[in-house]
């Protein structure tokens, strides 16, 4: 009788140790799949900007997808997979025109996991985001965020940060700023006096038509 106590707790301890055992196993075997998923690298996303002209320049990531693979496009909502999205850190000199564009040949479907309709891409896709300079110099660091799923499993959030520095239009000198100052009094000038002159000519047109009357 006093060994009945001793036996149960025995078995309770050893239900306790195998409820541990497979969740360590089972938490092993995500970890495992997840780092296999990204040695296979199914997704290469490269980024680089293109500066269009002094005064607009553009951040291009530009992803190649493994078949099988699929990448999900911008603003998908809540409770849906992972959305492209830009996080920016830093920005100096530079102002977004816009939010992230997504390009390539978009899917839309309903997916049964998420209950949901979502859009993603295949093959490839770019993801842009446009900026208006507005300073000498300019200074724009973050990151892209992104989901990728197969069939089967999907990759945690994945990172592609960027940090680039460059320059813009050049300040006008106060040398310039006065020339064109300058300028535009002399344009106003020339207008009051264009106004000046055919008020006058109307003025003249007046008294010559009255005097032909009389």
């Amino acid at each position: 009788m006093y060994c009945l106590p001793f036996a149960l707790s025995l078995q309770a301890q050893k239900r306790n140790i195998m409820m541990r055992l497979h969740k360590t196993l089972f938490t092993a075997l995500l970890l495992w799949i997840c780092a296999t998923a990204i040695a296979q690298k199914p997704v290469n996303v490269t980024v680089q900007q293109r500066q269009l002209s002094p005064t607009e320049l553009e951040v291009v990531f530009t992803g190649k997808i493994n078949a099988g693979w699929h990448v999900y496009s911008t603003n998908l909502g809540a409770g849906g997979p992972t959305s492209a999205v830009l996080k920016t850190e830093t920005t100096e000199g530079l102002q977004p025109i816009g939010g992230l564009r997504a390009s390539g040949k978009e899917i839309e479907k309903h997916d049964a996991v998420f209950d949901m309709k979502v859009r993603y891409f295949e093959n490839q896709v770019q993801f842009t985001q446009k900026y208006q300079i507005t300073a000498p110099t300019y200074h724009v660091k973050g990151f892209l965020k992104y989901g990728a799923c197969n069939d089967h499993e999907c990759l945690p959030p994945m990172r592609v940060e960027f940090d680039y520095t460059g320059k813009g239009a050049p300040e006008k000198t106060a040398a310039a700023e006065k020339v064109d100052e300058s300028q535009q009094k002399t344009t106003e000038k020339e207008e009051e006096k264009k106004d000046t002159v055919a008020a006058t000519d109307n003025l003249t047109t007046a008294g010559d038509s009255l005097t032909a009357d009389s």
